[in-house]
């Protein structure tokens, strides 16, 4: 099996409206081959190492970083549920 890991950033990617979030992440991807009905390569990605970096909110045009601990735990995981990866 071989193993290859990528990194990505998204700076300020829209969550909704107004809010928006920087964030990174890692993608594992593991590739095997696997013998059914002849010999096929398998390509298997996972999302690893979720960091959101921060968080901002539009006002009047410009961006305003939210604290982290302003935000609770439920706002925290619907930025998470948003996210593109």
């Amino acid at each position: 099996m071989r193993t290859r890991k990528f990194e990505f950033t998204k700076e300020k990617v829209q969550i909704d409206d107004e809010l928006y979030a920087t964030y990174h992440y890692n993608v594992e991807q593991r590739m095997y081959e696997e013998e059914f009905h002849g010999r096929q390569h398998v390509h298997e990605n996972e999302v690893a190492d979720l960091n959101i970096e921060a968080v901002f909110v539009m006002i009047n045009g410009d961006y305003a970083e939210v604290r982290f601990n302003a935000l609770t735990d439920e706002q925290l995981m619907y930025i998470e549920s948003k996210l593109k990866y």
